[in-house]
């Protein structure tokens, strides 16, 4: 049998693997729910907001579901980044994991979870080259990262990872230090430059709004 010319083997080598390259889905929407210590008066009402968003969430947009787990093995514990469902399409699978959550104990790495979260969106097979969007459930405290905040801002920048954020920061501290922000305020000016610097945006959530309002001014 006749062997096939070089130029027709390179031609379908090429073409399988710009198939094999190609994103299953067109956009990725990853969610981050804040289940730290810290957050654990809340974790219901987080788990509310998080399955209004899943509704929003267009049907051609596969989900990602991330939060915390305890990891023990420092000498302190540490409230880690855990991954729980990436880049499906099954919506109630979702919901059903996020009425699962429960509060994870340990210092919390928000930021380190932001960036794991962000770089998950884009390695997730069958997501790869999708549009990303991370929506994140936190109040912003950050307690033992890693990566620094301007570390952050630019891995998120060059990954080009939309940020929107809902602000659950009713219950911290807004009172100012002798030298330092309160914790509130803190917060605050980091998810309004975290979302701002990302081209998303910021919804700082009341306990007088509904998740359904929440949800539908963030979008």
């Amino acid at each position: 049998m006749r062997s096939l010319p070089l130029f027709l083997i390179a031609f379908i080598c090429i073409f399988a693997g710009s198939i094999y390259g190609q994103s299953k889905f067109d956009s990725v929407t990853g969610i981050l729910i804040d289940n730290t210590g810290s957050m654990r008066t809340q974790l219901f009402w987080e788990q509310s907001l998080a399955k209004t968003v899943v509704g929003r969430i267009k049907k051609e947009s596969a989900i990602s579901l991330f939060g915390f787990a305890t990891d023990s093995a420092q000498p302190y514990q540490r409230a880690s980044w855990a991954k729980m469902i990436q880049c499906s399409p099954d919506r109630d699978a979702v919901v059903s994991h996020v009425a699962k959550v429960t509060t994870a104990a340990g210092q919390t790495k928000l930021y380190d979870a932001i960036r794991f979260s962000a770089e998950s969106l884009r390695k997730s097979p069958g997501c790869e080259n999708s549009e990303a969007t991370l929506i994140l459930i936190s109040d912003g405290e950050d307690r033992a990262s890693e990566i620094r905040q301007d570390e952050l801002f630019k891995l998120l920048t060059e990954t080009k990872v939309k940020v929107l954020v809902i602000g659950l920061i009713d219950e911290l501290l807004d009172e100012p230090g002798f030298t330092a922000r309160s914790p509130a305020k803190k917060s605050k000016d980091f998810l309004k430059k975290l979302t701002s610097l990302t081209g998303g945006k910021v919804v700082f959530a009341t306990k007088k709004m509904t998740a359904e309002e929440v949800v539908t001014e963030l979008f």
